[in-house]
């Protein structure tokens, strides 16, 4: 098991940040009106957090005051991911970590606790490559799919809410795909696993709200994020044609939800989804192109 501790700027002589990374989130308009520390106090658990998506909210957290456990199967992007928050100033911790195996939950959780004594947010940033119809990808690769969402998913829900309540609530954020509700005709065979998760997310926070156990579950469904994981099975120009904003998205702007839903801010949410897609009906705006 692979572990590390960043410790924090007052520990260690301040390397200097990384400024292309940190002018990025500087820039970002939905940056300049957030209130400092917003996540101050709170521990974050970011699974996949060398992925896109899964990077920009633990760097967003963590420039928040979030103390962060960077999670991810690949060490190397994993510390990678650390290290950029070390250097913006934040307080890190790298785990490797499987989020298709129980015991590797059971571990970073536990590492949470024994690390920093609580843990208030989970980030189920839950990324695999898109898979196109029957006759692109094998059974095989259609099952690790659905594994790598579903499962995942349902085991961080698993051996998370019970930290989260014990550490006195907080709340779990996942991350489902646009064509969750819309569906796909190009893809027919993605959206049953995720739409599994956006129906898991419903259920078990209707399990917390009956169970007064103060964690909120919700999820973010985004829709074509310029980044690799996207890009390498859908080409940008048909995922493109149905924005009716015209460009797509970027990792900040899934990140930017992720912190309203991970903040007290939402603190009235629950079971609910934020939609982050920057069209209004995929299926009426693939009918206009």
């Amino acid at each position: 098991m692979h572990e590390r501790y960043f410790p924090p700027p007052d520990e260690r002589p301040r390397a200097r940040p990384r400024r292309r990374d940190v002018r990025t989130l500087r820039r970002s308009p939905a940056a300049g009106r957030v209130v400092p520390g917003r996540m101050a106090g709170k521990v974050v658990l970011v699974t996949e957090a060398a992925s896109p998506i899964g990077r920009a909210s633990a760097l967003v957290l963590a420039l928040q005051g979030a103390v962060v456990l960077v999670a991810d199967k690949d060490p190397s992007a994993g510390v990678e991911t650390a290290v950029m928050i070390r250097d913006a100033g934040g307080r890190v911790a790298f785990q490797c970590h499987d989020i298709g195996d129980g015991v590797s939950w059971r571990k970073v959780v536990e590492a949470a606790w024994s690390g920093f004594g609580a843990l208030h947010v989970l980030v189920n940033a839950v990324g695999v490559p898109v898979l196109g119809h029957r006759a692109d990808a094998a059974w095989a690769d259609l099952g690790r799919e659905r594994a790598s969402g579903l499962l995942a998913v349902s085991l961080g829900l698993e051996h998370a809410i019970p930290a989260i309540a014990r550490s006195g609530g907080g709340a779990v954020v996942n991350v489902a795909l646009t064509d969750t509700h819309a569906g796909n005709p190009r893809f027919p065979y993605r959206p049953p696993g995720k739409g599994e998760i956006t129906l898991l997310t419903r259920a078990r926070a209707l399990e917390c709200v009956g169970a007064r156990n103060g964690v909120r579950v919700n999820s973010i469904r985004p829709t074509a994020i310029d980044a690799p994981i996207i890009s390498a099975g859908e080409p940008a120009a048909i995922a493109r044609a149905s924005l009716r904003m015209g460009h797509s998205g970027t990792p900040q702007d899934i990140a930017e939800g992720v912190l309203f839903l991970a903040s007290d801010d939402a603190r009235y949410v629950t079971g609910t989804e934020l939609i982050i897609d920057g069209r209004l009906d995929p299926d009426d705006a693939r009918q206009r192109r």
